[in-house]
């Protein structure tokens, strides 16, 4: 599961030309879909013939409002860490899971990492808010 770390929107063979599948993003009314152009916010599963590490040149994306609809929503982070503590959302109290990573398997997530994608599930539609140093504006 990955994300764009940086203010960047392109193909996902230029963005990732390692990478041994199509890119899937996921919506709740549609399921997985098959996305040839990337763009900030949004998660995506990709498939790799083993772990590599991708350079990027972009923006430095230091905050970030990602839309989220009912249920199930896979979403990316920004260009610096984020603990999951300091997410605000829009309305408040709209999460109504863990936030899920993937690492050979899930786990709940603490901190949102650049590049990486989580699995949030939401009670309504609304806003993630992501903000660089802890949140704090």
């Amino acid at each position: 599961m990955v994300s764009l770390p940086i203010n960047v929107t392109g193909s996902k063979n230029i963005l990732f030309p390692t990478s041994t599948s199509d890119a899937f993003s996921y919506s709740n009314i549609s399921g997985y879909m098959l996305d040839n152009i990337l763009t900030p916010g949004k998660g995506y599963w990709l498939k790799f013939f083993q772990p590599q590490s991708v350079v990027f040149t972009g923006m430095i994306m230091n905050s970030l409002v990602i839309p989220v609809t009912f249920g199930w929503n896979m979403i990316g982070s920004i260009s610096t860490p984020v603990p999951v503590a300091s997410i605000i959302t829009e309305p408040s109290q709209i999460k109504s899971s863990s936030i899920y990573g993937f690492d050979q398997s899930y786990f709940i997530a603490d901190t949102l990492k650049p590049g990486n994608s989580y699995w949030l599930k939401v009670n309504q539609s609304g806003k993630i808010i992501l903000y660089e140093n802890n949140g704090i504006r």
